[in-house]
């Protein structure tokens, strides 16, 4: 919501929300998110289609996380 002016209503935030592009994920080793629509043309609502995948051990703990870019799935 960084630049967010003036009221916080629903269209404000949904405007900001869309103007987001290349917002950088905390955590997750470079991966950003963009808003606009564009980054599964399909799928307008998603932001991203990066995540990561990794092996989850007995207590609950995920070693060896490795980043994915799922975008490639979605194009027609």
């Amino acid at each position: 919501m960084e630049g967010l002016a003036g009221d916080v209503t629903q269209e404000a935030v949904l405007a900001q929300m869309k103007a987001a592009k290349d917002v950088p994920i905390w955590g997750a080793g470079g991966q950003t998110f963009t808003c606009d629509g564009t980054v599964i043309p399909i799928m307008p609502n998603v932001c991203s289609a990066t995540f990561f995948v990794g092996r989850l051990t007995a207590d609950g703990q995920v070693e060896d996380p490795v980043p994915v870019d799922a975008k490639a799935l979605f194009e027609l």
